[in-house]
């Protein structure tokens, strides 16, 4: 099925639609039910998903969660 345009997982609550139950789960999870255990410590922000906790504590610290190598010949 990948590759394919078909998106049977539909969510119950809006017209999203994906092709993998576990992305649908996710969107409910984010969207729907705002069950938010995740509390950012120095702001009390809070998350319904530890990686988006996490992305957010960059906002604090300044720190880049990733780096790009660049080709010094160009």
């Amino acid at each position: 099925m990948t590759h394919s345009l078909q998106r049977p997982c539909r969510c119950p609550h809006c017209n999203y639609s994906v092709t993998r139950y576990d992305a649908l789960r996710i969107h409910i999870e984010t969207v729907h039910t705002r069950d938010l255990r995740h509390k950012c410590a120095e702001c009390s922000k809070e998350f319904a998903r530890a990686s988006e906790l996490k992305s957010h504590f960059f906002i604090h610290y300044g720190e880049k969660p990733y780096t790009l190598k660049t080709n010094e010949r160009f």
